[in-house]
Parts: C-alpha cells; structure tokens; sequence
C-alpha cells in the first residue's frame, strides 16, 4: 500500500505530523495576520503535481 501511494507523491514521503504543527504555528503568529482567507496545501508537493 504504502508502495502505491507514495508512487505519485513528489517527494515521496508521507505529510508528518511536525509538517502540519509548522504550518498551525505560522497561522497563529503575527507572521501569519495577514493569511485571511487563505488556502495553504500541506501535502509533500501532491496538488502541485
């Protein structure tokens, strides 16, 4: 399984929990005020293909 579907992921390797914690953090810090409404993919590459 793991096989498959890594064989269309870019970087080929699964979105980590720390991946998706570094993303949370910047939304809530003053760097982030500005991303209203704002979509953010954090997939290892997969929408980008």
């Amino acid at each position: 399984m793991r096989d498959v579907i890594l064989a269309a992921q870019p970087n080929k390797r699964f979105v980590e929990y720390d991946h998706l914690s570094g993303m949370l953090l910047y939304l809530v810090s003053d760097l982030g005020a500005s991303a209203n409404g704002a979509n953010f993919s954090v997939d290892g590459g997969w929408t980008a293909q």
